[in-house]
């Protein structure tokens, strides 16, 4: 089964600190009014291009995980916000929309029918590094081909390898960058030294 909503893959062999960084969000929204068909494909990358490559606006969610991967403070709108989402790849776990809004929490079997998929892109993308923004996320996502690595209780919590066709990566979480009181202060240093221990 392959991804209902395609991960944003940047042109080029697009590098976060010389890292093929895979960053997973959560879900989409139907906002009770979900796109037609034609237009799932390429919903994930179209969202992201708009709110991060393009900078059209502020969203908290970006504007969160920029400030949990970068310590400069730039502003939402200047090119190195831009480039920071140029240099990663992007991916929903999620493949369906969960109807209504923000507000609303993808089912247990929206999780499970999503693994497929999420393996799928694993092998698409092979990252050499993942990182989870969203607790339930993780804690729901797929742990097929997965081993637990270690328990990193002053960095990102749980660390576990993941195999995919052709290699490997670890992968860790944060909490949503849209959750209360989520602070990339707390975050960044935290997500810095798991990149710097993926990079090897």
């Amino acid at each position: 089964m392959k991804p209902t909503f395609l991960p944003l893959k940047p042109p080029g062999d697009p590098r976060f600190n010389g890292i093929r960084l895979m960053i997973v969000g959560e879900s989409h929204y139907d906002e009770r009014n979900p796109p037609p068909p034609e237009q799932w494909p390429a919903f994930t990358a179209d969202i992201v291009k708009r709110w991060g490559a393009n900078a059209e606006g502020y969203k908290r969610f970006f504007g969160n995980i920029y400030a949990t991967f970068n310590d400069h403070g730039a502003h939402w709108s200047s090119d190195e916000f831009k480039r920071f989402w140029n240099s990663v790849y992007f991916y929903n776990y999620v493949q369906s929309f969960v109807h209504g809004g923000s507000g609303e929490r993808p089912t247990a079997t929206q999780f499970s029918d999503s693994a497929d998929a999420f393996h799928v892109a694993l092998d698409d993308i092979k990252p050499e590094a993942i990182v989870v923004v969203g607790q339930t996320t993780w804690d729901l996502m797929s742990d097929r081909a997965a081993k637990l690595v270690e328990r990193d209780e002053d960095g990102l919590g749980s660390i576990y390898q993941y195999e995919y066709d052709g290699g490997s990566c670890l992968a860790g979480h944060t909490h949503h960058p849209s959750s209360i009181g989520y602070s990339a202060d707390y975050w960044r240093p935290r997500v810095m030294r798991f990149l710097q221990r993926c990079a090897g």
